[in-house]
This record gives C-alpha cells, structure tokens and sequence, in this order.
C-alpha cells in the first residue's frame, strides 16, 4: 500500500470516529448519562471505529446494565 493512501485511509478512520463519537456523545446526553463513565463502562476507545459503533448498535442493552450497575453502587 503506498504512504499517500494509507495516509488517506487513517484519514478517512479518524472521520469516522470523529462522527460516530459526536453520535455516542448525543446519545448519552439524550439519555442523560455520564459520557466519561458510560464510554469507560462500554470499552468504547474513541480512537477505535468498531468500538463506538458497538456501543451506539447495543446502546439501550449497554445502558440498561450501566444503570442497574450504577443503582446497585449507589
């Protein structure tokens, strides 16, 4: 693979993440939850496009087991 289209695939990741973040973000604040402790609980690496997709595709389940974590700490 040539330096110019690696150069423009990881280019191309770092967009994605960039959007895919910005869509977990609302989520979580759509359903009023803490993003720093909800991203740590979900193993969502910001840096990682298949980390933030998983958590927004099983977001409700994720954030069902959060919450009872969550309740049960408190």
């Amino acid at each position: 693979m040539s330096r110019d289209k690696q150069k423009e695939e990881e280019k191309e990741q770092a967009t994605q993440a960039a959007t895919l973040t910005k869509e977990f973000m609302s989520l979580c604040r759509e359903n009023e939850l803490d993003i720093k402790s909800f991203a740590k609980f979900s193993g969502v690496d910001s840096s990682k496009v298949e980390t933030i997709r998983s958590a927004i595709e099983n977001f409700e389940s994720l954030k069902e087991s959060f919450l009872e974590v969550s309740c049960g700490a408190a």
